[in-house]
């Protein structure tokens, strides 16, 4: 590839991309409430490991919501929404326990309640009011938390402040609660704080030395997108080898992201010697876990909108997106038609 290509415009996160991290902040953003999911784990597998039998498992953890424990009213509520362990389906009793998780501080009840009301889910009807009302409690809760020390709350209330979610919008209070997390050891705020100085979010100056000190932080924790973005901010500054380094551990963690870069890498020789032997491997990993079709889907915007710090190539993007459009897919015949 002559040197000349090599020095294109590079679109290190395209539109693609961000929807990518978009996927990845719902994620962290629902699944990992700093009184979520990872404290309802932990009630779990205290009961898991205490009461053998799903019969025992049941009343305990009834005995334990009925005495006040919020985290086991919100489980138990999570139970009557999924059935199991002798519980039927019983959506008006999981509101009922959520509501009454929710009334006592369980910051994830008040958020499941604020999206039910929202959604109109589980026998809920739509109704905005009772949705900013929880959304307001529960990002209150979240902030004394956060004022207090804790961790998993400061990464949160930054999410609320950027999000404007049950609290105004405000980027620069945004910022000073990732960085107070970041600072705190917290690996997802690691992660948004080097993609705010890489990117310029959050009215922040973009800085290459801070977004790779902090991608590095959460990378060496094993965040898989802090791995994949430091790849891209090397590529990105043409430093292809130690793109290739970071790629090749996201690779390791069969990440689908790793092997597209590193077979564009193996295609235009960036960093690796020139192989279309391996590139082609990779496209056959990549086409083995998504099916023929997505696979033309995100290849083709990959190629595009040209990824992680990788040169594009738009006629063949929209080649791939053409033929995927050809066989049926809805979505490619969608992005055509945004495509110039």
């Amino acid at each position: 590839m002559e040197k000349k290509q090599k020095k294109k415009l590079i679109l290190v996160i395209s539109i693609s991309s961000l929807v990518l991290i978009a996927g990845a902040t719902v994620w962290h953003f629902w699944g990992r409430t700093y009184e979520g999911r990872n404290e309802i784990e932990r009630f779990k597998n205290y009961i898991e490991i205490n009461y053998q039998t799903a019969k025992g498992r049941r009343e305990a953890i009834e005995k334990a919501a009925n005495n006040g424990n919020a985290v086991a009213q919100y489980y138990l509520g999570v139970c009557y929404t999924q059935g199991g362990l002798g519980f039927s389906k019983d959506y008006k009793k999981a509101i009922e326990w959520w509501k009454k998780a929710a009334k006592n501080g369980n910051t994830h009840a008040q958020w499941k309640l604020a999206d039910c009301y929202r959604r109109g889910s589980y026998g809920l009807g739509k109704d905005k009011k009772e949705a900013n009302k929880w959304n307001k409690k529960a990002a209150e809760e979240c902030r004394k938390s956060a004022e207090a020390g804790d961790v998993k709350a400061q990464f949160q209330l930054a999410n609320l402040y950027a999000r404007g979610k049950g609290i105004k919008r405000d980027y620069k209070k945004a910022f000073k609660w990732y960085a107070k997390a970041a600072e705190n050891g917290d690996v997802n705020a690691q992660f948004r704080l080097g993609l705010s100085y890489d990117r310029g979010l959050y009215k922040t100056t973009k800085s290459r030395s801070q977004a790779e000190k902090w991608y590095k932080k959460a990378a060496e924790q094993d965040n898989i997108w802090a791995i994949i973005y430091l790849g891209a901010l090397y590529a990105k500054h043409e430093d292809y080898d130690k793109a290739v380094q970071q790629w090749e551990k996201a690779v390791k963690k069969k990440n689908i992201v790793g092997e597209y870069c590193l077979m564009r890498c193996y295609e235009l020789g960036l960093g690796v010697p020139k192989d279309i032997n391996k590139a082609k491997q990779y496209l056959k990993q990549i086409s083995g876990r998504m099916g023929a079709q997505r696979t033309l889907v995100f290849l083709g915007r990959a190629y595009y909108y040209g990824q992680y710090g990788l040169p594009g190539d738009k006629a063949k993007g929209k080649e791939l997106i053409r033929k995927a459009a050809k066989n049926g897919s809805k979505r490619a015949a969608r992005m055509l038609k945004r495509m110039k």
